[in-house]
């Protein structure tokens, strides 16, 4: 487990996670958007999914409320972050699990699809990760990350900084000290954001076919990868 994932087993680090207003949340929508699109043009209706990295539910929700999955399985490697997540979502399709995805799991049957939120950027070993995800799903089935991703570049990175402080509003003499305190706080985050590039590399690295990037808006993207029939 990583010291990032460990961080949300504090009971006051969850609830402020839970109940703070989310980093430019229209970035956000949107990525979720895009997600359950993706996951409704590829597998049948009625499908079952598993969640990596659900915290305290807020795709899982989006899941729930499109109707379209039989069995949603929210996962997490924290403890604290899985019960406000059961708090608030009650509907008997879902069910919870406490999962650590940097470390071996499996599924009982094959999945139709695996999807994660803003989560897998605390991952440090993303190959294992990926791999653990490609041999619980289906031959055919689907994953579908949304993620925090880095700059190719040290320059398209610093581009991302300032759309980031653009977004919190950070008055302009104050942009390089936020660019450099905002850095420093990712990384004592545990955030262990890769470029783009790094994700579909790895994600072909892994055995997934049709990698693709679907949408990307600064620092956040939404990554295609399916699993080939046998």
């Amino acid at each position: 487990m990583t010291d990032a994932i460990r961080a949300y087993h504090d009971p006051d680090r969850a609830r402020r996670y839970h109940t703070q207003h989310a980093f430019d949340p229209p970035r956000k929508a949107r990525m979720f958007e895009v997600m359950l699109d993706t996951l409704r043009a590829l597998i049948p209706a009625g499908g079952r999914v598993l969640e990596l990295g659900a915290g305290s539910g807020d795709f899982t929700k989006v899941l729930l409320d499109s109707g379209f999955f039989s069995r949603i399985e929210a996962t997490d490697g924290a403890e604290e972050m899985l019960s406000l997540a059961q708090s608030e979502i009650t509907a008997e399709q879902v069910s919870f699990r406490l999962l650590d995805f940097t470390r071996p799991w499996s599924a009982p049957e094959p999945l139709d699809a695996i999807v994660s939120s803003m989560a897998l950027h605390h991952a440090p070993d993303k190959l294992f990760s990926f791999q653990q995800a490609f041999q619980a799903l289906r031959p055919g089935g689907v994953l579908v990350i949304g993620d925090h991703i880095a700059g190719a570049t040290p320059h398209t990175h610093r581009l991302i900084s300032l759309e980031r402080a653009r977004v919190k509003q950070i008055p302009e003499a104050q942009v390089p000290d936020w660019i450099l305190q905002d850095e420093q706080a990712q990384a004592a985050q545990g955030n262990i954001c890769e470029p783009l590039d790094v994700y579909l590399n790895v994600l072909q690295q892994a055995g997934f076919m049709h990698v693709d990037c679907l949408w990307r808006d600064h620092w956040m993207a939404v990554v295609l990868a399916l699993k080939p029939y046998e």
